[in-house]
């Protein structure tokens, strides 16, 4: 993010179903390492929940002034979180 690379605007793949595949996957893996260890550790994964949507905030922006129209559409088509938001 934040660099002149990459004129190509992703949408196969794992796009398909997630805008943010990184960080979908990294907070499911860290949720379910807390379940499997304890409960009540699965809430320290809140404050890196909160800092990723910021982070996911942030890229949405970048990547709506890059590629315009084209993102935007792809955003209305694609969530973060596979077949909901």
């Amino acid at each position: 993010m934040g660099d002149d690379s990459g004129d190509v605007l992703f949408t196969n793949g794992p796009y398909k179903f997630t805008r943010h595949p990184y960080y979908v996957g990294a907070a499911l893996t860290g949720i379910g390492i807390y379940l499997q260890l304890n409960y009540g550790l699965a809430l320290l994964m809140l404050p890196v929940i909160i800092f990723m949507l910021y982070v996911i905030k942030r890229e949405d922006s970048f990547l709506e002034n890059k590629f315009g129209n084209r993102y935007t559409e792809y955003k209305s088509k694609v969530g973060i979180i596979p077949w909901f938001y």
